[in-house]
């Protein structure tokens, strides 16, 4: 009857369909001698001529079901030469094709470029595309702090947590995730948990990453503790214990010294130190580099209080 012929034809269309399916792996699975021999360069060491070669057949675009294995290799022989964004192109390709063979190694390079390059620009704007849980274990922290950060400044905030947990303690990036999840703690007006995290900063002894990268990030979690005990009015705190504490080396140490100015100026009888504070800054040291205009209006309600 018409369901028996259509289930005949069912089981025929499936068979047909696992043929086609069986012949597009073994398509793939072939690798045709042109390609071969530039893979082979590229194995030994050969990464111009291999890059030449490999730009050459994808361009010809006489083996589209092979473009994944092209972009790869020559992604990596560009990579192998150190033209990073120039490689960056064909890694990103690679994992826009999703996962399979080359996906977690082309990702891994990627991650491997923005620390060379120090830009996470094309990462940034790549990771949304991609399942964390296919994140590769080896660069699984930088591209979940990534994520987090991205989903930071879309002010997902929830979201930017709970990735930013995921960073590991001897991940590169570990300090300024925490950083960030104190500063989202912040925004949130959860002023205990935001502290806690800066002082976690503070604390940690081993870390990982560039030493100049986690003491800006160190300086920052000084200047944010300083501005919360500010906000709650607990002016000697913030200016005792944290605005002073930013080293005189640190780029942040203008704003330091501003802001302490504010948290004195709030204390009866340290008006003095407030002045001292904004002399220094309006010396001729900072005279080209440090400019608020707003110190004017501070030291003005500083002679009105003390009578001058």
């Amino acid at each position: 009857d018409d369901d028996m012929i259509r289930g005949r034809r069912t089981r025929r269309d499936d068979e047909a369909d696992d043929r086609d399916d069986r012949g597009e792996a073994k398509a793939l699975a072939y690798t045709p001698p042109e390609i071969k021999e530039a893979i082979g360069q590229y194995k030994s060491k050969k990464y111009l001529s291999s890059s030449y070669n490999l730009f050459n057949i994808l361009d010809s675009r006489k083996y589209p079901e092979q473009d994944v294995k092209i972009y790869y290799y020559l992604a990596d022989s560009l990579y192998k030469m150190e033209l990073y964004h120039s490689a960056q192109v064909y890694f990103i390709k690679v994992v826009g094709q999703g996962s399979g063979t080359y996906f977690a190694p082309a990702l891994t390079k990627l991650v491997y470029i923005w620390r060379k390059t120090n830009d996470p620009t094309a990462l940034v704007q790549l990771i949304g595309e991609v399942n964390p849980e296919d994140f590769p274990s080896k660069v699984r922290s930088d591209l979940m702090y990534l994520l987090g950060r991205r989903q930071f400044d879309e002010q997902n905030y929830r979201q930017a947590l709970k990735y930013l947990e995921q960073v590991s303690d001897r991940s590169d990036h570990y300090i300024q995730a925490q950083y960030i999840q104190g500063v989202i703690y912040n925004r949130q007006g959860k002023l205990k948990q935001s502290v806690g995290k800066f002082v976690d900063i503070l604390k940690e002894t081993t870390v990982y990453g560039d030493p100049a990268e986690i003491e800006k990030t160190r300086h920052l979690a000084l200047l944010n503790i300083g501005r919360i005990y500010y906000g709650i009015e607990q002016f000697d705190k913030a200016s005792d214990k944290y605005y002073e504490w930013v080293p005189r080396e640190s780029e942040y140490w203008p704003a330091s010294l501003f802001e302490a100015s504010w948290a004195y100026f709030m204390t009866e009888g340290r008006e003095n130190r407030a002045l001292g504070h904004i002399m220094t800054l309006e010396s001729p040291f900072y005279a080209d580099s440090y400019w608020m205009p707003e110190m004017v209006i501070l030291k003005a309600l500083i002679y009105y209080r003390i009578c001058e």
